[in-house]
């Protein structure tokens, strides 16, 4: 009996030792379960701090593109003001050798646009440049530049641009490249409802530095 109590005492005090050990080891699993629970609270806290600093550069980055956007739009209507007086005349026959570019244009101006009252140039010149025909593979005169003195003449041209139709001649105003691309893709799509029989009358209209296409369909003919 008394080796069954030393045996007995003997296997609980290993038990009694064993859970201790247990013990211990729960004890530092908890610690290091508060351990990482506080790393990822830290990360967290981190990542929701880098989360506000990217929408404040996001909001950043989108104020300072509108602001861009609006001194790019400034920066045109003030290039479109600029050249409010010029115009381009696009498939002018070259002048004769004893004629100048100006003779040319006023006689132009005058005789096939019939604008009875002369028009004041104060610039004149044929542009760098010509092209070739697509369609004959023939070259083309480079465009001529023309300044006038005031907005009235420039509308006295324009008003009478219509008689220039069948021609082969065209005038436009000077427009910055950004929006003379704009004005060349409304012209090619001004031509295609032309050519595809859907569109009786197209204009392409400017105000300032916006452009749109005017066009009237044949369906809406009365």
């Amino acid at each position: 009996m008394a080796v069954s109590q030393k045996n007995f005492d003997e296997a609980v005090k290993i038990l009694t030792e064993k859970l201790d050990a247990i013990i211990r080891s729960q004890k530092d699993i908890n610690k290091s379960i508060q351990s990482l629970t506080g790393e990822i609270a830290t990360l967290k806290k981190d990542a929701s701090d880098r989360d506000i600093k990217i929408g404040q550069l996001e909001k950043e980055l989108e104020d300072q593109k509108l602001r861009c956007d609006q001194l790019e739009n400034q920066v045109l209507e003030s290039d479109v003001k600029d050249r409010k007086l010029n115009l381009l005349i696009h498939g002018m026959p070259t002048e004769r050798p004893s004629q100048t570019v100006e003779e040319n244009v006023k006689f132009f101006l005058s005789d096939t646009m019939e604008i009875s009252d002369p028009i004041q140039i104060t610039k004149c010149y044929r542009m760098l440049g010509g092209s070739v025909n697509v369609t004959n593979r023939r070259p083309r005169p480079a465009p001529i530049f023309i300044s006038v003195v005031n907005e009235q003449n420039i509308q006295r041209i324009l008003n009478s641009v219509r008689k220039l139709k069948g021609s082969g001649i065209r005038v436009c105003t000077d427009l910055p490249p950004k929006l003379n691309a704009i004005r060349n893709e409304l012209l090619a799509k001004a031509k295609d409802l032309r050519e595809s029989d859907s569109a009786k009358f197209t204009r392409v209209k400017q105000k300032g530095s916006k452009l749109w296409l005017e066009s009237k369909s044949k369906a809406s003919t009365p």
